[in-house]
């Protein structure tokens, strides 16, 4: 075991002796890591401009970041301390998916804001959080800082686009749809056949349901990438809801929108995980029709049930 290995075990030791509270302290911390089921909300009710931003930067965020951890094959501290184990998971661990998802939620909501409180506000949630997956046992100190520069650079792409003037966003928008699920799948082709799996680590008894975890995870933030890109064209095309309305509409959307994701999600949590030739494109296929319903076919539902003012009224978010 290496001398790096050893010094974040330890880190992860001394953080475990204060026991007591803290455990759940840091349990709760570890679940703040994005705002998953609020962000459809935000995009049908709130904030249609704020909610499509985050709701990508998500999906990006699960495609590339399930690959790097597919290619980098690193260990969690449990897997070599089980000890240490305050939380559990399938997948490999650098780079830290939930530090990437902190920083892409919390980052992305502060470069929205464009506030000084906010960044001030994010960088004290997140850094908390990383420290919630050291302490667990989840992850090493480099598996967060992984996390943290990856979940930088989605922020720092998404807030690059933000900046291009609209018309050429506008102009790009459907390339895009296309040309950055393509290039994630160019990526995973490249790291499936240029890759040399080590079963001959320490932790090789972890390593076979790893390799299905990051597989699964590549494949459902391309699906969920291709969805929402091509689920944003057409519902700019076709339906151009606001989110303006009574509340009596705005809980008819929230009811109707978690109704029909729930219902998509179930058919995904019930495919198992083999033969990977049959259900990694029918998990796809589900990715892509849950994004497309959240993105698209919930707001068209909406007005055919009166659930939406006329278009036109927008909240001047884009």
């Amino acid at each position: 075991m290496s001398e790096w290995f050893e010094w974040s075990l330890g880190l992860t030791r001394w953080l475990q002796s204060a026991g007591g509270a803290w455990q759940l302290v840091m349990m709760g911390l570890s679940r703040l890591i994005g705002l998953d089921f609020l962000l459809p909300v935000i995009y049908w009710c709130g904030h249609k401009g704020l909610g499509r931003y985050l709701l990508y930067l998500q999906g990006v965020s699960l495609g590339w970041g399930e690959l790097l951890k597919w290619w980098g094959q690193g260990p969690r501290p449990y897997w070599l301390a089980p000890e240490l184990q305050l939380s559990s998971s399938d997948s490999y661990g650098v780079p830290s998916g939930h530090t990437i998802a902190a920083t892409v939620s919390y980052g992305g909501l502060a470069s929205w804001w464009g506030r000084w409180w906010g960044w001030l506000l994010a960088v004290v949630v997140i850094a908390l959080i990383g420290l919630s997956r050291i302490y667990l046992g989840a992850h090493f100190v480099h598996d967060v800082v992984g996390g943290l520069l990856v979940g930088g650079l989605i922020v720092a792409g998404g807030r690059w686009w933000l900046g291009l003037p609209l018309a050429v966003r506008a102009r790009w928008r459907w390339r895009g749809a296309w040309g950055l699920p393509s290039l994630l799948l160019v990526a995973y082709v490249v790291v499936r056949y240029g890759r040399e799996l080590d079963l001959g680590v320490a932790w090789w008894g972890y390593v076979a349901e790893a390799e299905l975890e990051g597989m699964e995870g590549v494949v459902h933030g391309l699906g969920a990438m291709i969805g929402l890109g091509v689920g944003y064209y057409g519902e700019e095309r076709w339906v151009g809801f606001t989110v303006k309305g009574r509340w009596q509409q705005k809980v008819g959307r929230v009811l109707v929108g978690l109704a029909g994701v729930g219902l998509l999600g179930a058919g995904l949590l019930a495919l198992p995980r083999e033969p990977v030739g049959v259900v990694w494109p029918s998990r796809l296929v589900l990715v892509m029709l849950i994004s497309l319903w959240v993105a698209w076919g919930a707001p068209w539902v909406f007005g055919r049930l009166g659930l939406l003012l006329p278009a036109g009224e927008d909240e001047g978010g884009e």
